[in-house]
């Protein structure tokens, strides 16, 4: 019988944690003005890219809803890793991938000169620039945005780009 109350806190506590953490808000973007190579400013911990530097990920517009994404980067012995996938756009900031998975645009710059991408449940997020750098500014900017977003900041990996 003592059991029920602490079950009741447990899931109130639950309820209480998700609805302080806020909604992921995509913004609509131009796949026409994606295209182009972008560089890897910084990320979440992820299984794809961080081992890798010098990250680069190439946009290559094919239709109003797909575009291709290509992967690239550099492993601490030098060799090259390379990923290729067709992204397919849901419309409002949404990006369906090949397997699945869902990219959310939460930030560009109207000069499609930057732009953060997460995912919906928050696990993974990137910080791209046309540049190989980004003023600090700017980064803060956007991990603040990240930050209010309900993003793990404090997990962030530089990516070195040379």
């Amino acid at each position: 019988m003592k059991l029920i109350p602490i079950i009741l806190f447990v899931a109130c506590s639950i309820g209480m944690l998700q609805a302080q953490n806020p909604a992921t808000k995509a913004v609509d973007i131009d796949l026409k003005k994606l295209d182009g190579t972008w560089h890897e400013i910084s990320r979440l911990p992820n299984p794809v890219d961080s081992d890798l530097h010098n990250v680069t990920i190439t946009y290559d517009y094919r239709s109003d809803k797909k575009i291709k994404q290509t992967l690239q980067g550099f492993k601490d012995n030098g060799k090259k890793a390379k990923l290729k996938d067709i992204l397919e756009y849901q419309g409002n900031g949404i990006l369906q991938g090949p397997l699945g998975g869902e990219y959310v645009i939460l930030n560009v710059d109207p000069n499609y000169e930057y732009f953060m991408m997460g995912t919906p449940d928050h696990k993974y997020l990137w910080i791209m620039s046309r540049k190989p750098v980004m003023d600090n500014n700017t980064y803060n900017t956007l991990v603040s945005k990240a930050d209010n977003m309900g993003y793990a900041i404090l997990l962030m990996q530089l990516t070195a780009q040379q």
